[in-house]
């Protein structure tokens, strides 16, 4: 008789049938060991395998590979059932396995290749990793060298077992095939400032003459990775952070991170963990003039009650997006006023997280399952809805016209968690946020121009946001950017209740007219978002459209917002 472990998995066969199998493992004595892919519901144990791969083993510790195609004629039935993956061995010798890896042979440096044409498509300009809470507990010497070589371990933020498949080579190497920067965030939760500094000098260090640059070029990295941003800490501030610290914390941890990584790299950019009001007056007053630029994670959403005012809840989260512009704007003020010469803060986390409650304080829709209430019909704004990819486009917006005060924006996440992009059973779709950045990507690299809007008012109390003095605010806003070949122009269309708006765009001499590409982006309404079962449900629409003496007609979709580009 035979017996082993399985695993239930999806497979993106409506990509690809072919699989790189690779297997660690050792046995108490010799033994043939067989790996093989399973139709679903078949029992491992006495159904025929699809693909199928045997090993041997013994007692020393041996990787195994090979390529396994799944038989093609299981396509087409079970093309979106988990499918088992299956190690068996006859019954008597021990079996250790250490990992079982079974990438799909279109990967991409083992990345999703959908995930990879999502994010060239968007043309961002930078990532930031590992986290997010996860960075706390995060040992970054586990993910460095050879696979086998890398240990496991629980990571404290999540309480999962992290497998450092994905180290800081993997992630360099990940942005430059997506097309951005790196950024790092270390870990000044539970690690010193030393083993921070080590993190640095690995990424940017020679390779000749600094000890951490020599084991980056050993594990087959001889050019630096040239990583200019680091972020010093995530959430220092919060409860549910690996070892969280006081505002007095914090300004002793940013000194001596700092110190510690400036000495083996003065070039690097440092943002040190930030918090609007007394946290962040307590670092400015204590570490300038010796302070860079100050992080923000604009987490932006009340709890509130299942029959709270949409509009007016609406209207709170898209006007707030100003209030935020100043906060950052008065911030940096405080800096250069302390001695700070080049003053910057930055947004380093950005996410809708609206919550919901059955009017008894009891929390239905907590912000990490998406800001939704369990009933679709119940139409709040979230992190997968078109709402997101309005206020996003708006917090955008008003970080270029703080004039240099918000010096860059991360968003939340990447996959499965904000930032864009949802994967299901081997399936790959985009947040309407996604497809938001990718438009607002037209106006990246160009000089921003000042725009003129004319449109009505909406006004609200900030009573369903949670607070706040009467304010009337643009149904329109607008952010224009040209560089030597294109004017390009992101409109957005930030009010509830209030139907489309006709507008006519009036590019003047910024265009030597012919045709514009115009872009919209839209849903139904606020809640309006994608799913595995309807991934294009809000997806772009795009149209060339006649310049006539510089000018264009267009219609800016309520819930929506749409894109310009002409040529100059």
């Amino acid at each position: 008789s035979e017996g082993g472990l399985a695993q239930r998995t999806y497979l993106p066969l409506h990509r690809t049938d072919s699989f790189e199998l690779s297997v660690r493992l050792r046995a108490a004595e010799a033994t043939t060991v067989t790996v093989g892919v399973y139709a679903p519901d078949d029992d491992p144990t006495t159904a025929d395998p699809l693909a199928v791969e045997t090993i041997q083993a013994d007692r020393e510790w041996t990787t195994e590979t090979a390529d396994l195609t799944v038989a093609a004629s299981t396509v087409e039935a079970a093309d979106d059932a988990a499918y088992t993956l299956a190690v068996t061995a006859s019954a008597g010798p021990d079996l250790v396995l250490d990992r079982v890896t079974l990438y799909p042979s279109d990967h991409i440096a083992k990345a999703d290749p959908e995930v990879v044409e999502h994010l060239r498509e968007a043309d961002l300009p930078l990532l930031r990793w590992p986290g997010g809470n996860f960075v706390s507990g995060y040992r970054w010497r586990d993910g460095i060298g050879p696979i086998d070589e890398r240990q496991s371990r629980v990571n404290p933020a999540w309480g999962h077992v992290e497998p450092n498949l994905f180290g800081t080579a993997e992630f360099v190497d990940f942005c430059e095939t997506v097309g951005c920067e790196p950024m790092i965030c270390i870990n000044a939760g539970d690690e010193s400032p030393e083993e921070a500094a080590d993190w640095v000098e690995y990424c940017n260090g020679d390779p000749d003459d600094t000890e951490m640059g020599r084991l980056r070029a050993e594990h087959g990295h001889p050019e630096p990775h040239d990583v200019q941003y680091w972020e010093v800490g995530n959430e220092l501030y919060g409860r549910w952070q690996a070892n969280w610290t006081t505002r007095d914390g914090n300004v002793d941890r940013y000194a001596r991170f700092r110190d510690a990584i400036l000495e083996v790299d003065p070039d690097v950019r440092l943002l040190a963990t930030g918090r609007e009001g007394e946290w962040n007056d307590h670092l400015v007053s204590e570490v300038a003039p010796d302070l860079r630029s100050v992080t923000d994670h604009v987490l932006a959403g009340p709890t509130v009650d299942e029959d709270v005012d949409r509009d007016g809840l609406y209207h709170s989260l898209m006007e707030d997006t100003g209030e935020l512009e100043r906060r950052h704007t008065e911030l940096v003020s405080r800096m250069r006023d302390a001695g700070v010469t080049d003053p910057h803060t930055a947004i380093t986390e950005m996410q809708l997280t609206v919550s919901t409650t059955d009017g008894a304080d009891r929390v239905l829709s907590p912000p990490w399952l998406g800001s939704r209430h369990h009933d679709p019909a119940a139409d709040l704004p979230g992190k997968k809805s078109i709402a997101e990819a309005v206020w996003d486009a708006t917090v955008v917006h008003d970080a270029v016209r703080s004039e240099g005060a918000i010096e860059l924006i991360t968003h939340t996440g990447l996959v499965n968690h904000g930032g864009g992009l949802q994967k299901r059973r081997e399936r790959v779709w985009a947040d309407p946020c996604h497809y938001g950045h990718a438009m607002g990507s037209a106006l990246f690299e160009k000089t921003p121009v000042g725009v003129d809007v004319a449109c009505d008012t909406v006004s609200t109390d900030g009573s369903a946001g949670g607070g706040g003095t009467a304010v009337e605010f643009p149904v329109l806003d607008a952010l224009a950017a040209v560089d030597d070949d294109e004017c390009a122009v992101v409109v957005v269309h930030r009010a509830s209740g209030v139907g489309d708006v006709e507008t006519l765009l009036d590019l003047g001499t910024l265009t030597t007219g012919g045709e514009a590409t115009v872009t919209t982006l839209t849903g139904e309404s606020m809640s309006s978002e994608n799913s595995l079962d309807d991934p294009e449900n809000v997806s772009p629409e795009r149209e060339g459209v006649p310049l006539e003496d510089g000018e264009v007609r267009l219609t800016i979709p309520e819930y929506g917002l749409v894109s310009v580009v002409a040529p100059r």
